[in-house]
């Protein structure tokens, strides 16, 4: 379906998203919350995190607040 965003291949158990965009193949751990934030491509973010700030493409993040631990290649 052409009009379908590109979120149906991020995964999201337990979390919080407010206002925030997962983009395709992002991953965001239990517990954690989304607020105003946008997370490339190829995100992962680490349980009970809290994203307050854009996450690049290709990145592993985790804290309170999240912040990038390792890029990944």
């Amino acid at each position: 379906n052409a009009t379908r965003p590109r979120v149906w291949r991020s995964f999201v158990f337990s979390s919080v998203l407010s206002y925030g965009i997962l983009v395709h193949n992002s991953f965001l751990g239990p517990g954690s919350t989304l607020v105003c934030a946008n997370l490339g491509d190829h995100t992962i973010v680490g349980a009970n995190s809290f994203v307050k700030e854009d996450i690049s493409s290709n990145c592993v993040a985790a804290g309170n607040p999240a912040k990038v631990i390792k890029e990944i290649t």
